[in-house]
């Protein structure tokens, strides 16, 4: 069974309705995959996790491993939402306007983690192409993944959370290149805002550039304090293989946005 829902937001900065998507997994990620890829293309953390992936190979890499971020995402049963621009005729009817796909999100409900499976969750993976990725990237390139991210990005909660309190994470957003700069992604994240504002429940996410940082800001977030490095002494800034001085390892930015009103708890930290 699907459904859509077509919602266009105010604000001079957003041009595009934002259209949640419900569908079944396999009518939405075929569309959603190719658009993360391009986004993705010379993102750092991705880089770093493929980085041993011959350069005329990665993309198709890369879309195998969006492919399984996605899988993921089902898994953990996320909201998945795409935006797109609108034609000028579209704009007088957005309710009924074809989903574009040209930016997607998707945000992974409280108490999971993205990189926490059980069996089945893995078997589910394997069956969704994980083992001939990992041929191609080394088993370190799911490991950069699945555990080095988390123990560098994961502290910084404590600075903000309580134990055990509620949040929804943003386990990825990506605007396809050629639709950049058009509020796609401000869209999506405004959207589940609006949602997530009713109930009362922060967003927290990790910035992997300075560009995006900038964006999350615009649309309220909070920049978490201290340095996190992923890669450091394997990579460079870039996520490519480096070493001595100029394997610096690749920044990310850790984020929280708050609900108007919300009571913080006591963080752990």
């Amino acid at each position: 069974m699907a459904s859509q829902a077509s919602t266009p937001l105010p604000g001079k900065h957003l041009k595009a309705p934002v259209r949640v998507t419900k569908e079944p997994f396999h009518v939405y990620e075929p569309r959603a995959t190719p658009t993360l890829a391009r986004a993705f293309q010379t993102d750092p953390i991705m880089t770093y996790a493929i980085n041993k992936v011959p350069k005329t190979l990665r993309p198709a890499a890369l879309e195998k491993l969006m492919h399984l971020v996605l899988t993921t995402g089902l898994l953990k049963d996320a909201t998945f939402y795409e935006s797109g621009t609108l034609s000028t005729v579209e704009a007088e009817h957005p309710e009924s306007a074809e989903a574009k796909y040209q930016c997607v999100g998707i945000f992974i409900p409280p108490g999971e983690k993205a990189q926490d499976l059980n069996a089945r969750g893995w078997w589910v993976l394997i069956k969704h192409g994980l083992l001939p990725l990992t041929r191609r990237t080394g088993v370190n390139g799911l490991l950069r993944l699945v555990e080095e991210y988390p123990s560098v990005a994961d502290p910084a909660k404590g600075k903000v959370f309580a134990k055990g309190e509620p949040y929804y994470y943003l386990l990825i957003v990506g605007t396809d290149p050629d639709h950049r700069g058009r509020g796609l992604c401000a869209a999506i994240i405004r959207e589940h805002q609006k949602v997530l504002q009713e109930t009362g429940i922060p967003i927290w996410l990790e910035a992997s550039n300075r560009d995006a940082m900038a964006v999350y800001l615009k649309c309220g977030f909070e920049r978490v304090a201290g340095e996190y490095l992923v890669g450091k002494g394997k990579c460079d800034s870039k996520g490519e293989k480096a070493k001595g001085t100029e394997a610096t390892g690749s920044e990310i930015f850790p984020m929280v946005w708050w609900p108007v009103g919300y009571v913080k708890r006591k963080a752990q930290q």
